[in-house]
């Protein structure tokens, strides 16, 4: 009962198919970790179960994150155990060296007036992005509500879910406001000026950040 109840919330809540499905899974897996009846899970079981994903299934701190907001929706937000207080995420591994302080980072984001350009260099910061895959992101590709975001890897590669913090979903939501407003219609996040059927290119994105950090 208490999958299907979990079920049955996402989809009165508009979560795709795709999340529904992942919510799903990562919540069986647990269960079947933990072999407790639900009213008797607790947050040592919560911990028990993170520390085997990162020791035992060696999985990447988005993953172990991804598993964890999906426990926390059940047995917080639908069951109302108070277990998840202590239980912090796991920090993100950076894909790339990053040499700026949240502060630098404060200065650099706010030297430029552009929504865009702003919105594309805190994505890919706050995001870990490289600059390919954020250039490459669609609107269809983040569900701000899930705080989740979709990278499409391609080559055979699976797809990769990123978190997408508080501040950056605001950001975000600011920025689809002025987009509606300036009638910008594209699937892409960061769509070309001159050609909205198509998104900004790397070596545009990456003028854009030299830019920034010369201000």
């Amino acid at each position: 009962m208490t999958l299907q109840k979990l079920e049955t919330e996402l989809k009165i809540r508009g979560f795709s198919d795709k999340t529904v499905s992942s919510y799903l899974f990562h919540n069986q897996k647990f269960l079947d970790f933990i072999q407790k009846p639900k009213e008797e899970i607790d947050e040592d079981d919560i911990k028990s179960y993170l520390a085997h994903l990162i020791s035992d299934k060696k999985l990447k701190p988005a993953s172990v994150n991804l598993a964890m907001c999906t426990l926390k929706f059940l047995y917080e937000k639908l069951l109302e155990k108070d277990i998840f207080k202590k239980i912090d995420s796991v920090k993100s591994e950076k894909k790339i060296p990053t040499v700026l302080s949240k502060d630098e980072m404060r200065q650099l984001l706010s030297s430029t007036k552009n929504r865009k350009h702003k919105l594309l260099l805190e994505m890919m910061y706050s995001s870990g992005l490289r600059v390919g895959e954020a250039v490459n992101l669609k609107l269809e590709d983040l569900s701000p509500n899930e705080k989740i975001g979709r990278v499409l890897s391609g080559k055979g590669k699976k797809d990769r879910v990123i978190i997408l913090s508080n501040n950056l979903i605001t950001h975000l939501e600011q920025y689809n406001k002025w987009r509606a407003k300036k009638n910008i219609n594209s699937e892409y996040l960061f769509p070309s000026n001159k050609n909205p059927e198509t998104h900004i290119s790397v070596r545009q994105a990456q003028n854009i950040i030299k830019k920034i950090a010369k201000t």
